[in-house]
C-alpha cells in the first residue's frame, strides 16, 4: 500500500476517533500532552487492528481497493470523496449498492483541501481572455453540479443547488455547512515531515512494527516539524 494512503488512514483515525479538537492539538498546536496521551496511543493500537484487517490485500493503487468493494471482495475503504467517482461507471448507486460514513466514531468532520488550477501570466490579451473563459466554465453553476455529482466531491461554490446529488455528497455538504472542518494535513505539516509519516505508516503496514514503536516515532516526527 502506498505511503500516502496509509498516512491518510492514520490522519482519518486521529480526527475520527480523537475528534477535531484532538486533531488540532496534535497537528496545529503540537501539544506534548496530546501527542503522548492515552488517546493517541489507543489510536495506534486501533491502527494495528486496521493493519491486521488489511493484511494480504497486496494492493497499491487506491482505485484497485475501491474496485474490491465494487466487486464485493472487500468490506470498506477509508479514502477521500474522490473514490465515489469509481462507483457510477460501474453502475453502482449510493444508498443502494454502497454507503458512506464521514469519520470513525466522533462527530463527522471534513478535512478541507483540493486541487488548484493556475494560469500563467502573459502579455497576449487573447490568451488572457481564453483563460478567463475557461475559469468561468470551471466555476459555473452548471459545471460545478455536473463535476461534483460525477466525482462525489464537494463544490467550491456555496450558492448552487446540489439537491440532485447522491446521499454521500449530501452528507459531506451537511458536514461542511455545519462548520465541522479541519485543515488538511498539507496545510499543517511540512512536506518533509509528511513524507516521513508516509514512510513510517507504509513500513508499519508492511511489517510487524509495534504500535508502541510506531507511536514513538510519529511523535518525534511531529515534534521535529515545530
Amino acid at each position: 500500500m502506498q505511503g500516502w494512503q496509509t498516512a491518510l488512514l492514520l490522519y482519518g483515525m486521529i480526527s475520527g476517533i480523537g475528534g477535531a479538537e484532538f486533531y488540532n492539538q496534535v497537528f496545529e498546536a503540537r501539544d506534548e500532552e496530546a501527542l503522548n496521551s492515552d488517546t493517541l496511543k489507543n489510536i495506534f493500537a486501533e491502527y494495528a487492528i486496521a493493519r491486521d484487517l488489511a493484511w494480504g490485500g497486496n494492493l497499491s493503487g487506491w482505485n484497485m481497493a475501491t474496485n474490491r468493494i465494487i466487486e464485493g471482495a472487500a468490506a470498506a475503504q477509508v479514502m477521500g470523496d474522490w473514490m465515489q467517482g469509481e462507483f457510477a461507471p460501474a453502475g453502482k448507486t449510493a444508498g443502494m449498492d454502497y454507503g458512506c460514513h464521514i469519520g470513525l466514531g466522533c462527530e463527522p468532520v471534513v478535512a478541507t483541501g483540493g486541487d488548484a488550477i493556475y494560469f500563467p501570466v502573459n502579455d497576449d490579451e487573447s490568451v488572457t481572455e481564453a483563460q478567463r473563459a475557461v475559469a468561468q466554465v470551471i466555476l459555473s453553476a452548471e459545471a460545478q453540479v455536473v463535476f461534483n455529482a460525477a466525482e462525489g466531491s464537494l463544490p467550491v461554490r456555496g450558492d448552487i443547488d446540489l439537491a440532485s446529488v447522491h446521499e454521500c455528497t449530501q452528507a459531506g455538504l451537511a458536514t461542511l455547512k455545519a462548520g465541522n472542518t479541519i485543515r488538511t494535513i498539507d496545510l499543517v505539516m511540512s512536506s518533509g515531515s509528511r513524507g516521513q509519516v508516509e514512510d513510517l505508516t507504509a513500513e508499519f503496514f508492511g511489517s510487524d512494527l509495534s504500535p508502541e514503536d510506531a507511536h514513538a516515532r510519529f511523535v518525534q516526527i511531529v515534534q521535529s516539524d515545530m
